[in-house]
């Protein structure tokens, strides 16, 4: 796999900002444990653009309130110490000071939300409070559950992974639930029945033309899965953005979250994209997380944060990255 660089095609990147200058181009995202806290961030700051989002055990937004005891404990295993009030709070104060976008863009989006039952690490009374805060943030918002499978920590597969019951690396758990497949449909509708992963489809492309990613703690790769007819027509191929949790990033597991946690196979039968940033270990960030307590700064869940930053701009010239994946 080459690394893309769109600064190298400065002509075809230029016009393609002209364009992203009068139209925003609208994505959709999901992710799973820090990953499911980074899509919900994603979504509330750029509800705008983001269309809708499947968070798959993430607590609720503005759940850690800067504060990494809160992580080890309201985020993770305490629900009783869930501000709900104050989460829904921020996300208004938030709005009203033009940190993130308006919260009138949520209604109506296309919102699924999961926990296993068996969850060890983010209690599904947790998620349980994610529900609940998109309730009280946007009332007509579109929401689907899925509460009821055995399934411990991790992104949940038919038969990829370890067993259903297991807590560890690569927190891929196979519980005979094709939840990729459950995500596509709600958020896009039925799709084409999957095909095989396809290497040849999967490409790196280089995160740091977006952004400063040291400071942000992300790494300089970041992957895309495309298959060649989207390659060739990115614009007729919606944008999915799917963020890693911890200790399933690049740097720690290779591409076997990637290839097993199944959107390969969707998006080699139907017209979709699928985008998978990168965060990268540190000495604040061990476990190459996202961030959702500010170990990047303050404004980690609003527009200016330096992730939520990088990410959108990925997101924003993805029409660019597609057309040039060799």
């Amino acid at each position: 796999m080459k690394i893309v660089r769109p600064s190298e095609i400065m002509f075809v990147l230029a016009l393609a900002n002209v364009a992203l200058m009068v139209h925003a181009v609208p994505y959709t995202v999901s992710g799973v444990s820090s990953g499911g806290y980074m899509a919900q961030q994603m979504h509330i700051a750029y509800s705008s653009t983001v269309a809708g989002a499947a968070i798959v055990a993430a607590g609720p937004y503005h759940c850690s309130m800067g504060s990494t005891a809160r992580v080890q404990t309201a985020c993770t295993v305490n629900p009783w110490l869930i501000n709900l009030p104050s989460s829904v709070t921020a996300a208004n104060n938030y709005a009203a000071d033009g940190a993130i976008d308006p919260i009138s863009n949520l209604n109506n989006d296309k919102v699924f939300i999961f926990s296993g039952t068996s969850d060890q690490r983010i209690l599904q009374s947790v998620v349980q409070q994610t529900l609940n805060f998109y309730t009280e943030l946007a009332p007509t918002i579109n929401i689907t559950t899925m509460f009821d499978i055995p399934a411990n920590h991790g992104w949940v597969t038919k038969v990829e992974g370890n067993p259903c019951w297991y807590l560890g690396p690569p927190y891929v758990v196979a519980c005979g639930v094709d939840l990729s497949g459950i995500i596509y449909s709600t958020l896009y509708g039925t799709p084409v029945a999957k095909g095989n992963f396809n290497n040849s489809n999967l490409f790196m492309f280089d995160q740091s033309d977006y952004g400063d990613v040291w400071q942000a703690g992300m790494s300089t790769r970041g992957f895309m899965y495309a298959n060649e007819y989207c390659r060739s027509n990115p614009a007729k191929c919606p944008l999915h953005v799917n963020f890693h949790g911890c200790e399933q990033s690049y740097q720690t597991l290779g591409l076997t979250y990637i290839k097993e946690m199944g959107f390969g196979e969707w998006a080699e039968t139907n017209l979709v994209i699928i985008m998978f940033p990168q965060a990268m270990e540190s000495i604040e960030n061990p476990e190459g997380c996202w961030d959702f307590w500010g170990y990047t700064g303050s404004n980690f869940e609003v527009k200016a944060g330096l992730q939520p930053t990088i990410i959108q701009n990925m997101t924003q010239n993805y029409l660019t990255i597609a057309q040039n994946l060799v």
